[in-house]
């Protein structure tokens, strides 16, 4: 019986899935980012000193039975667990630029809907210490290399905010608390504004929408020259940007630049953000840290991703198709192919035309019979090494 919201990765699936993972973290270690195994469970306090106002920590988290009373979640998101393993192992200590990736399961409780599954899966970008518009450009070109490489680059739109400083964003929030209180909000909304305002623009709800359309702009109260700057080098290398004052991210500790890669059309639903992130300079002080750095990450949903993509994944057969006729030539055949990986061991008893069939056109074709390595085409004997390729 399958546990609701969380779906088995068949091996048509696990392959897909696969296809895009090595896309990503290729593009992530071409640009020096290496990778972390950061732990499935984890200490509820780390995720409530973190993101403390957002939903996944108030209604979301899973929680784990401890016999020993400890007070343990299954990780909801990534970011927060690679932080506080780089402060407390002192990594953040000399400053040096450093990069990280890392994949795997998340697991959030909510209502299970077309691209959002309670166990999903990600891959975590994460940047410390690095030049803050250097820093931006490696992310955010990074993302739009996954977006060309999968045939999403005409599909997508990278949409951009910043929150300004904490004191900046504090000003607006307090203003845009005070203007939503003048609006006919639902008592969800209320509850919403009531612990973390920002995610009100983050609504679907039509009037709402329409309230916001008046209410206070972050781009007013918050300064927009690194944001600019930003924007008009990725004009320049022809990313598709748009600012969106409305943009905010769910969690507590993002600061300045925010961003979200969103699907166009209707392909996802309501659910249409592939890849999203910003910085999160100021995290570490939820961690019992002085420290202050450059930092920056994002998620890719790699369950939405997939569902999209275009990827064409090239078919390079191998250029050797080896069969056998009998048990004893199976273990035979077995062992020659763990001599050259060139060859691709065909495990089924088949008949001779049935081989020929299932071999490619271009595949040299080759059977193991008595211990014996024998041409398909002529059935002539074969030496080892006879078996290489002509170029």
């Amino acid at each position: 019986m399958s546990v609701k919201g969380v779906h088995f990765l068949d091996v048509g699936s696990a392959r897909w899935y696969q296809l895009h993972l090595d896309l990503i973290t290729k593009a992530a270690e071409n640009l020096k980012f290496k990778q972390l195994i950061p732990p499935v469970i984890a200490e509820q306090s780390l995720f409530e000193n973190t993101i403390n106002g957002s939903t996944i920590v108030q209604k979301e988290m899973f929680s784990i039975h401890s016999p020993s009373q400890e007070r343990l979640v299954l990780r909801p998101e990534g970011t927060a667990l690679v932080a506080d393993y780089l402060l407390h192992h002192g990594k953040l200590r000399h400053t040096e630029p450093q990069r990280y990736w890392y994949a795997g399961p998340m697991f959030r409780y909510e209502r299970p809907q077309k691209g959002r599954f309670r166990q999903f899966y990600q891959v975590g970008i994460e940047s410390f210490c690095v030049s803050p518009l250097l820093q931006e450009l490696e992310i955010l070109t990074l993302t739009w290399k996954v977006m060309q490489e999968t045939g999403l680059q005409n599909t997508v739109t990278l949409e951009i905010n910043s929150l300004g400083t904490s004191e900046e964003c504090k000003l607006y929030t307090e203003l845009l608390v005070a203007y939503l209180l003048t609006c006919e909000l639902t008592e969800s909304q209320k509850e919403t504004l009531l612990k973390n305002p920002l995610r009100c623009l983050d609504t679907k709800d039509p009037y709402l929408l329409q309230q916001l359309n008046q209410a206070p702009k972050i781009t007013d109260y918050v300064d927009q020259s690194h944001l600019l700057s930003l924007v008009a080098i990725l004009e320049a290398h022809k990313i598709p940007v748009a600012i969106n004052p409305l943009l905010v991210r769910g969690l507590d500790y993002y600061c300045h630049t925010v961003f979200e890669w969103k699907l166009q059309g209707e392909a996802l639903g309501t659910q249409n953000t592939i890849c999203a992130g910003g910085r999160y300079d100021t995290i570490f002080r939820g961690l019992n840290g002085e420290t202050s750095v450059n930092a920056m990450g994002c998620a890719f949903g790699m369950e939405r991703l997939c569902s999209v993509s275009k990827l064409e994944v090239p078919v390079v057969p191998k250029p050797i198709y080896l069969f056998a006729y009998t048990e004893a030539d199976l273990i035979d055949a077995f062992m020659l192919q763990q001599e050259d990986s060139r060859i691709y061991f065909e495990d089924k008893l088949l008949s001779y035309k049935s081989h020929l069939k299932r071999a490619d056109r271009k595949t040299r074709v080759i059977y193991m019979h008595k211990g014996q390595i024998h041409d398909a085409s002529n059935h002539e004997l074969l030496s080892r090494s006879s078996l290489n390729i002509d170029t």
